[in-house]
């Protein structure tokens, strides 16, 4: 192959990839603005009123104050939301091939895999504020319905954007999809960023492992099957299959435990 053709290949190869990424950072910082930011914040403001008035005014673990809601905060709500749904949008670009036989309801199902997997880097066994604000199973549920509501946010929103975003050009048409692929490359930063939240967490491995095992076992699995595009694929070859659900049912099962663990201590 020469070089000019190389160099005719190059954008066909990078495009779709760069098209991916933009596409889920933009959906997971949308998704995570509304579930992450504005979604948390009613949740603490029901928190805030089932306190009752002897804690108003109390200092939280995080160093807010009970009953107060400023502008400032809640603008860190929402931003520090949609940092982490650009990550939410990473996580979904891996898995997705994993969630397609699941139609319409992949976005329930990608909500209940992320608490499964990640419960516990929101529902924390040593935060006291689980405990000592309001009623502890209304706590646990309304932060894990934070999951469950992002997930079901993400997949539509995913498939919307990807359709829609024109191939960048330098002509003045196309300055807006440069711009927007600026944007949703740029939130590879707040997701890297969520990434160090987690570092303190003991979800780390676990994201690690579904960012970057999840889709090079797809690749893997692909070129053993001759395509992976979802699950059912595999069905004709049970021990594919069989490696596929041990490879998804890993990070399951060792975040459900710590969830489990969690939810325990608190209660």
């Amino acid at each position: 192959m020469t070089t000019e053709s190389k160099r005719e290949l190059q954008p066909l190869e990078v495009e779709p990839l760069v098209r991916a990424l933009t596409a889920a950072t933009l959906s997971g910082f949308v998704a995570g603005l509304i579930a992450g930011g504005v979604g948390s914040r009613i949740a603490m403001r029901i928190v805030a009123i089932t306190a009752g008035d002897a804690d108003q005014g109390a200092i939280t673990d995080a160093e807010a104050t009970v009953g107060e809601i400023t502008a400032g905060g809640t603008v860190f709500l929402v931003f520090v939301g949609g940092g982490a749904g650009a990550l939410g949008g990473l996580l979904y670009l891996a898995v997705r091939h994993w969630l397609a036989d699941a139609g319409r309801w992949k976005g329930l199902v990608f909500g209940l895999l992320l608490l499964a997997a990640f419960g516990s880097a929101i529902i924390e066994a040593d935060n006291p504020d689980f405990d000592r604000f309001g009623y502890r199973t209304l706590n646990i549920a309304m932060f894990a319905s934070l999951y469950i509501i992002f997930g079901a946010l993400l997949p539509p929103l995913f498939d919307r954007v990807e359709r829609g975003l024109p191939r960048p050009s330098l002509r003045p048409s196309g300055l807006g999809a440069l711009v927007a692929y600026g944007f949703g490359l740029l939130l590879l930063l707040p997701a890297l960023a969520s990434v160090g939240f987690l570092a303190q967490q003991k979800t780390l491995l676990l994201l690690l492992y579904a960012l970057l095992a999840m889709p090079l076992a797809g690749l893997a699995l692909g070129r053993a099957n001759g395509g992976f595009e979802r699950l059912s694929d595999l069905r004709g070859r049970p021990t594919l299959l069989a490696a596929a659900l041990v490879l998804l049912a890993l990070p399951l099962v060792v975040g459900t435990t710590l969830d489990v663990r969690a939810v325990v201590d608190i209660l």
